[in-house]
C-alpha cells in the first residue's frame, strides 16, 4: 500500500469514528474509549507539514465560499415560511425528520419523529429566532417529547424510551436556495421515571459498564426550504 493510500484509509477511519461519536453523543452513550479510538487514529495519520498547510488553506477557501453563498440567501424566518429537515438530535426524533412552519416572523412551531435507540422518538416544540443580517442566525428552543432511552445489549424488559421537556439554543447556517444547516445544544429534563430506572440498573450487580445519561445533547441537521 502506498503512503497516500494509507493516509486516505486512515482519514476515512477517522471520519467514520467521528461520525459514530456524534451519533452516540446524540443518544448520550459515548464513552472515553470512543474518543480514544479517534485520537489513536489521528496519531497514526502522519501528514507532512506542507500537506497540512494545503489542507488548511482548502478548508478556509471552502468556508469563505459557503459564507459568501450564504449572504445571498438569508435564512427563511418570516411568517408562513416552512421547512422539512433530516438530522440527528431530539428535534428530529433522535435520528429522523422534522417539519416546521413560522406562525409569525421569528417564531415557529415544529414536530419531529425518528428512531431513538430502542423505539420511536418524537418531539414537538417552539423556536424563536434572533434577527440577523448575516449568513447565520441564533435561536432559542423548547420542546416536549422523548429525551431519554435505556438500552441494554442483548435485549431486556428495561429497554424503552422516556419523555420529558428539553430546552436549548442553536444556530442556523445558510445554504443555497433558502436551505440551512441546524446546529444546537439541548438540556433534557429527564423524568423521574427515567431516573428511577437508570438508578435501578446502575445499582444492580447484574449490569456492567452502565453509561451515565449526558446532561447536554447535540443537534445536527439539514433543512430544506418548502416555499
Amino acid at each position: 500500500m502506498t503512503k497516500h493510500a494509507y493516509i486516505l484509509e486512515k482519514c476515512s477511519q477517522l471520519i467514520f469514528a467521528r461520525f459514530c461519536i456524534i451519533l452516540k453523543l446524540t443518544y448520550g452513550i459515548a464513552t472515553v474509549a470512543d474518543f480514544a479510538v479517534v485520537w489513536k487514529t489521528y496519531q497514526i495519520i502522519r501528514i507532512s507539514s506542507m500537506y497540512r498547510l494545503r489542507l488548511l488553506i482548502l478548508l478556509c477557501l471552502l468556508g469563505l465560499g459557503s459564507l459568501v453563498n450564504g449572504q445571498d440567501q438569508r435564512v427563511n424566518s418570516y411568517k408562513g415560511a416552512s421547512s422539512f429537515g433530516i438530522g440527528l438530535g431530539l428535534p428530529y426524533g433522535a435520528l429522523g425528520i422534522r417539519g416546521s412552519t413560522y406562525l409569525a416572523n421569528g417564531f415557529s412551531i415544529f414536530g419531529g419523529i425518528g428512531y431513538h435507540l430502542v423505539g420511536v422518538g418524537y418531539n414537538f416544540g417552539i423556536l424563536a429566532d434572533f434577527p440577523s443580517s448575516h449568513a447565520f442566525q441564533f435561536y432559542l428552543t423548547a420542546m416536549y417529547g422523548t429525551n431519554g432511552a435505556i438500552w441494554i445489549r442483548g435485549g431486556s424488559d428495561e429497554n424503552r424510551v422516556y419523555a420529558g421537556p428539553s430546552f436549548g439554543m442553536g444556530m442556523k447556517i445558510n445554504a443555497s436556495g433558502g436551505n440551512y444547516f441546524d446546529l444546537g445544544l439541548l438540556v433534557p429534563i429527564r423524568s423521574s421515571e427515567f431516573m428511577d430506572a437508570y438508578d435501578r440498573i446502575d445499582n444492580s450487580p447484574f449490569y456492567e459498564d452502565v453509561s451515565s445519561p449526558w446532561p447536554v445533547l447535540i443537534v445536527l441537521g439539514y433543512n430544506f426550504n418548502m416555499n
